[in-house]
């Protein structure tokens, strides 16, 4: 799937419509402006140990925008482009949010240039 800064509002209005009824509580996000990142995620159903996630990167050469990066997370989020973790958020010492969050860190860090 090719990532451009292509924005189809119309596109955009109908994966949020479906994002609500999609898994068990619709499609969270967590956004980092910093880094230009965006993660989305939900659960399959009910009984799913897993959330799947997906994401998207501004290039450092483009103007971050929340909006777009949402579409394209949730572009790839429909497409089933999306990494499923099992990980039991009952039992687990983190809620999902900041799984996503030290995850973004961990990201972000790893693409910061060496100082």
């Amino acid at each position: 799937m090719k990532d451009t800064l292509d924005f189809d509002k119309a596109h955009y209005n109908l994966l949020k419509k479906r994002a609500k009824v999609t898994g068990v509580g619709g499609v969270q996000y967590f956004v980092d402006p910093d880094c230009g990142m965006v993660f989305a995620w939900c659960t399959p159903h009910p009984e799913s140990r897993n959330i799947h996630i997906t994401w998207s990167v501004c290039s450092t050469a483009d103007k971050f925008s929340k909006k777009v990066g949402k579409y394209h997370a949730l572009r790839r989020l429909e497409a089933g482009i999306s990494l499923p973790l099992p990980i039991n958020w009952d039992e687990g010492d983190y809620t999902a949010e900041e799984f996503i969050a030290n995850f973004a860190d961990s990201v972000a860090a790893a693409l910061s240039p060496n100082d």
